[in-house]
């Protein structure tokens, strides 16, 4: 009986291979041809204005009974007071925690009740208000988002709580060698502009009082500036007529004016950082330039450029870094652009003993990039790469509203969403080799290393000059 399983069995291993094998014989080795690019179907979008000055983009899409809605207000951490860092985000935190009409709890219930979502946050240069609600109770959201914005009271028992949270994050911040390189690496590029801050701090947090929230909040948040968008199932006739009820109101006769901070320093030469964190079986490295705003033409071919440097598991970095050589769990590349200014940054987290190998291999895939004309295969796995995430995003009501709202707020083009994939298509190798060696500068690059000082001081001099804060 046994034998006879075990000769059946093999009768069929047999059939199963030779089908595969007779299968394999008939496949191509040769990849089909891509596909034809599809044109994206854009919303229909419209630019409309409310009584107050305040700009509403409206896009409808009637797919699905939902409405998504983003609101900003140009003002953000680079407005805190140099003695208050933190002030702006306590802010907009502190909008939803209670109005004239709803607490804290009774408000998130309200939304709640709603079926909708409503949270406000601030960024460097923004504050943004989102929402999302089924579009047969927009009307009601509206109301809740007036009562928020408009009428907030901004009550004690709310900050203080607000406040233990935020210490505690301050605690945890000052364990997280990421946090502590990047707090670095901001001081050091932006020196006194206000980019150079990336956190609060205890004292400020203790700082706090209502009437420090609402003297701010009265001072900045005015409809001038600010822009409104609208996605989702509604007309936008019907959306105008309806914020126009709710936020008409929104008037002030303050005038802010237009910033003037202290222009980031230029940079000469290579700069190390080292951060002591005695006993790290890890260094935490970090390292590099000013770059660009986001309104910037080279926004498009830095993009490219990297992708193929750092953007992902098919990157140069990390095929390099942490495939080949092994230095790094993770090591990646990255742009971040803002209002005013804006950072190129390498980094990675790599054993103590390898620190120095896998900061010499970074710099040199840098340098590389900045000096030799990327494959046509290379570039174009980086466009389709790019274009793909792009489109992918405004599969969503949130990915349309987020990517209208950017053009907004940095007064991009009004086809942005159209025009983006024939823009990263257009990026040629020189272009990539160009915005490399004008943004990528490793020669004049701050370095930041947190790790065990004295297991690899000895080993960073060899970068340039070494500063170690206290």
């Amino acid at each position: 009986m046994k034998n006879s399983l075990l000769m059946n069995l093999a009768g069929v291993l047999s059939i199963v291979l030779s089908s595969h094998s007779a299968h394999a014989q008939g496949v191509s080795a040769t990849p089909p041809a891509d596909l034809a690019v599809r044109p994206y179907i854009t919303p229909k979008i419209q630019r409309l204005t409310l009584s107050n000055g305040l700009r509403m983009v409206v896009a409808e899409q009637h797919n699905s009974p939902l409405i998504t809605l983003r609101l900003s207000i140009p003002i953000g951490s680079v407005n805190d007071p140099g003695d208050q860092p933190g002030l702006a985000s306590a802010v907009a935190s502190q909008l939803t925690a209670g109005t004239d009409k709803y607490s804290s709890v009774q408000l998130r219930e309200a939304i709640e009740d709603l079926g909708g979502t409503l949270t406000v946050g601030a960024g460097s240069d923004f504050t943004t208000l989102s929402a999302s609600v089924l579009s047969e109770n927009f009307n009601a959201m509206t109301d809740l988002i007036s009562d928020t914005l408009l009428h907030p009271t901004f009550p004690d028992s709310e900050l203080k709580i607000y406040k233990g949270l935020q210490l505690q994050g301050l605690t945890l911040q000052r364990q997280n060698p990421g946090f502590l390189s990047q707090e670095q690496l901001a001081r050091a590029l932006y020196g006194k502009h206000p980019y150079s801050v990336v956190s609060t701090t205890a004292p400020a947090v203790n700082a706090l009082t209502s009437e420090k929230l609402s003297t701010f909040y009265k001072h900045y948040y005015v409809p001038k500036g600010a822009v409104l968008i609208v996605v989702g199932d509604i007309k936008a006739s019907t959306a105008q007529a309806q914020l126009e009820k709710a936020l008409g109101s929104w008037r002030t006769s303050n005038q802010l004016a237009a910033n003037d901070f202290a222009a980031p320093p230029a940079r000469t030469a290579r700069e190390v950082i080292l951060v002591n964190r005695p006993g790290s079986v890890q260094s935490n490295i970090v390292f590099g330039n000013l770059a660009i705003r986001r309104s910037d033409p080279d926004y498009f071919a830095l993009s490219v450029a990297n992708v193929i440097l750092g953007g992902g598991s098919s990157s140069r970095l990390f095929n390099n870094v942490r495939e080949k050589q092994g230095f790094a769990y993770d090591v990646s590349s990255s742009a971040t652009p803002r209002a005013q200014a804006g950072e190129y940054t390498l980094s990675a987290q790599t054993r103590t003993d390898v620190t120095a190998p896998a900061l010499k291999e970074m710099l040199k895939e840098e340098e590389r990039l900045r000096s030799e004309p990327v494959g046509e295969a290379e570039l174009k796995a980086a466009k389709s790469f790019l274009s793909g995430i792009f489109v992918i995003g405004l599969t969503s009501q949130n990915g349309v509203a987020d990517r209208l709202l950017i053009a907004e707020q940095y007064g991009l083009p009004q086809d942005y969403l159209s025009s983006y994939r024939d823009k990263v298509a257009a990026i040629t190798s020189a272009d990539v080799q160009r915005v490399a060696a004008k943004y990528m500068q490793p020669d004049r690059a701050v370095i930041v290393v947190v790790g065990d000082a004295d297991k690899v001081r000895d080993t960073l001099g060899q970068f340039g000059p070494l500063t170690e804060p206290k």
